[in-house]
């Protein structure tokens, strides 16, 4: 994954081109390794995905309404929501990790160096 972050890094310097193919190949490369991932620990998932049935549903919920509210605001905009796909998958699984996480400690997270 570092070679695809790096190489998309450094083909912004070289041309429009090159950066658009090791971008795509870092976005496919990122989705590849996922489903690696995913399929190497189904059991774990699975489990997962059984027992946190209502954090799930409800993070995609708030993160459904949030992006309606968005369009809803946006309407009259051109293109007001390229690339957006990509956030909605990270904010339902950030919001379902926290929630998971949240209901076992039952206090809020806070960093390491706040006081």
């Amino acid at each position: 994954m570092i070679i695809f972050c790096v190489s998309a890094a450094a083909g912004v310097f070289i041309s429009d081109t090159v950066y658009a193919c090791t971008y795509g190949l870092q976005f496919v490369g990122s989705i590849l390794l996922f489903a690696i991932i995913v399929l190497y620990h189904r059991k774990r998932v699975s489990f997962v995905l059984r027992n946190e049935k209502r954090s799930i549903i409800l993070s995609l919920l708030i993160t459904a309404a949030a992006f309606g509210i968005y369009y809803i605001m946006t309407v009259n905009m051109d293109n007001p929501i390229g690339n957006f796909g990509v956030y909605i998958v990270v904010l339902i699984f950030s919001m379902s990790i926290h929630g998971i996480i949240l209901k076992e400690k039952m206090e809020p997270l806070y960093p390491p160096y706040s006081v």
